[in-house]
């Protein structure tokens, strides 16, 4: 068994995304069109040099990439915006690359140690056919390990500027979605041809795009190779400036999302930083003519409360476990013990569209906010998703249906949703470790609850363990933690464990430290087994929260 990382407090960033979609005219559909080339041009400049240098990147290597940027006819602002992409995108791929080595690497350290068994032992493999299968794939990941070292200690990647996903299906159109070559081509297009920059603070909150907060007019600065389609002289400036026939219409955010648009017009009107980008996309090509701009600024966030991770011992917790169609949600109290507060939060993702996932998210976190509001509960524990480090951690299955599932889910948009959202509400999110999660609930919560008080489910035991790890209790539940009598959980002992099948007897001696208590009082203990003392039966949460609930709802579009 692998040792457990701590767990780790997310914090949510501040930054706020708008985006609208632009009815253009026939002009800013060309002048677009045009940028978007010249965009896709300059990035594979810069990102062909990048991977030319390799792990040797310095300050120097960063200037000739840039001059290798403006001698294709960047501007300097656009220049800059090219390379650190280019730049973050390497930087990806590289992460990639090393967990991808980490993996083989450990793949065949579990083939070294089973092979070495005889074939039939218990713990290597259990026929002679299974042993010589597994000893063929030993030969090909230690080739595949010594093509993927030398790649990496010569710091060479391979990267596709669209996606290699989308490339590889121009080669298999009648498997893939898309009907045509042409389709497909408008896709792959759409993908490398986006227009970005980044924001500065000032009276016009970006060098390269400005938007006037009040009329919603669009102003583009135009590289010199497409001068001839400037039709503004800004003051103060030679460079060529394109105004948009099309506004920036933000009146779609009302209601709860009124605030993203008054956000937006605060960060223009008081000269925060906005970073702009446009995008096109073809499945609203039809409609609204296909493309989109989206601006990015900082906001003042109503955070939650600075806590530090040793404090949430002593809050409630929401526990959560994540599974590929639905949320186990759990409710702890302060002590670690779980009350009779839970929830499932259904989450059907498999068929739906972009749109339509993305809101189901978002109905799926508002109930997991609004169950933390009911049950007064500041803390979520989750299963760690990759907070640290960026990418869509999941935790290691060996079996390959399993593992194909949960790789459609959308960590990463989940990730984003969850804590921006929860944020907001004051409520805290806790990253943990869910290593032996499954397991260690299923052999010490699962059904630890007598029969007629709804016993916990695997998913929920799950959910117990995942909260106990974010509150700093072992997994294990303690085994004195029962009353003097067991009127009121049956028989059975820690927690409301009770008498299996085999006619275990229950015990008969009270708990130590327990003789002396009056007749109707019961003792909490810590998961340490530690008790803190006796209180009313009627005060405990197990049996004053309400009942078991089960949240369903409809697939809408966002």
């Amino acid at each position: 068994m692998r040792p457990l990382s701590s767990p780790v407090l997310v914090t949510a960033t501040p930054h706020i995304t708008v985006e609208a979609p632009l009815c253009l005219s026939e002009a800013d559909e060309r002048v677009l069109k045009a940028l978007g080339r010249q965009f896709e041009h300059w990035a594979g400049v810069a990102l062909r040099e990048r991977c030319r240098y390799g792990s040797t990147f310095d300050k120097d290597a960063w200037m000739a990439i840039h001059h290798q940027v403006r001698a294709a006819g960047a501007p300097t602002v656009y220049a800059n915006a090219v390379v650190a992409d280019a730049k973050a995108l390497w930087r990806t791929s590289r992460k990639a690359q090393r967990r991808q080595l980490q993996d083989v690497t450990r793949a065949l350290r579990v083939l070294d140690h089973k092979l070495a068994l005889s074939p039939g032992d218990p713990k290597g493999y259990r026929d002679r056919k299974t042993w010589d299968g597994k000893f063929r794939r030993r030969q090909h990941l230690r080739s595949k390990q010594a093509r993927l070292q030398r790649k990496y200690d010569e710091g060479r990647l391979s990267i596709t500027r669209g996606g290699k996903h989308l490339l590889r299906n121009r080669h298999s159109l009648e498997e893939s979605r898309f009907g045509s070559v042409d389709e497909w081509r408008a896709h792959w297009e759409a993908r490398r041809r986006s227009i970005f920059g980044a924001g500065s603070s000032g009276p016009h909150s970006s060098l390269w795009c400005r938007v006037d907060p009040d009329s919603g007019e669009i102003f583009i600065l135009l590289p010199e190779t497409l001068r001839a389609y400037a039709n503004v002289n800004p003051p103060h400036t030679t460079l060529p400036w394109y105004r948009l026939d099309a506004a920036l219409d933000l009146s779609h955010y009302r209601g709860r999302q009124a605030w993203r648009a008054d956000g937006f017009r605060r960060a223009r009107q008081q000269g925060r930083p906005v970073t702009y980008s446009f995008s096109y996309d073809p499945a609203i090509r039809q409609s609204r003519g296909g493309w989109l701009v989206r601006a990015t600024f900082e906001v003042p966030l109503p955070s939650a409360p600075i806590i530090k991770v040793g404090d949430v011992r002593g809050r409630r917790v929401a526990a959560v476990d994540l599974n590929a169609c639905h949320l186990a949600v759990q409710l702890l109290d302060q002590s670690g013990n779980p009350t009779r507060a839970r929830a499932t939060l259904a989450l059907e993702l498999e068929g739906l569209t972009t749109a339509q996932r993305d809101g189901l998210l978002r109905r799926t976190v508002e109930d997991l906010a609004e169950f933390c509001r009911r049950h007064q509960a500041t803390v979520v524990a989750i299963e760690d998703l990759g907070f640290s480090d960026g990418t869509a951690g999941r935790e290691t299955i060996d079996a390959k249906k399993l593992r194909h599932v949960r790789s459609q889910f959308p960590t990463t948009i989940f990730r984003h949703r969850l804590v921006q959202m929860l944020s907001r509400r004051g409520i805290s999110v806790v990253a943990v470790d869910p290593a032996y999660s499954s397991v260690n609930g299923a052999r010490w919560w699962e059904d630890t609850v007598p029969e007629a008080k709804k016993p916990l489910s695997r998913h929920l035991a799950a959910a117990v363990v995942i909260g106990r790890r974010s509150q700093r209790y072992p997994d294990v539940r303690s085994s004195r933690c029962a009353p003097a009598t067991y009127q009121r959980i049956g028989d059975g002992n820690a927690n409301g464990q009770h008498r299996g099948a085999g006619g275990g007897q229950p015990r008969s001696h009270a708990p130590p430290g327990s003789q002396n208590r009056s007749r109707g009082q019961v003792g909490v203990w810590h998961g340490e087994g530690q008790p803190v003392g006796g209180r009313p039966v009627t005060d405990n949460p197990f049996w004053d929260t309400p009942e078991p609930e089960s949240v369903d709802h409809s697939v809408r579009s966002a």
